[in-house]
């Protein structure tokens, strides 16, 4: 099961794709400025924000210690 940022992408992905699926069903909301407002919010805000933060975290603060406390044992004589 994936974890709480995995729930979080594959939401995020889903809310895109219902947008990009509304749009196909009725063509006539791309002409409604609050739909296409929140449209671009979800889809260049939400993706590039989870994109950026599924793919650019670390895996725990723990495993970051036990890494850096590694390598400084291997400077200390």
């Amino acid at each position: 099961m994936p974890d709480a940022r995995g729930w979080i992408a594959i939401g995020l992905l889903a809310l895109t794709l219902y947008i990009f699926t509304l749009l196909a069903i009725n063509p006539a909301l791309a002409n409604i400025q609050l739909f296409g407002v929140l449209a671009t919010a979800v889809i260049s805000g939400g993706l590039g924000a989870m994109i950026g933060f599924y793919y650019g975290s670390a895996k725990s603060g723990d495993t970051k210690d036990a890494t850096i406390a590694k390598a400084l044992d291997k400077d200390t004589p």
